[in-house]
């Protein structure tokens, strides 16, 4: 298992996982990524506007 961590202006996720996959490495995103945890907090909140929360 590795943790990888990068400056998100040089690259992103997905050129990464792109370029680990060319060598036939599994790439699994985390639960605590960013992106996930900016898109379930914008359900969240369209939710609770809605008023189901």
């Amino acid at each position: 298992m590795v943790r990888l961590e990068f400056d998100k202006k040089q690259t992103n996720f997905d050129k990464i996982s792109k370029q680990i996959e060319k060598e036939d490495l599994q790439v699994q995103r985390s639960a605590s990524n960013e992106n996930d945890y900016t898109e379930a907090s914008e359900k969240k909140t369209a939710a609770f506007k809605e008023g189901r929360y």
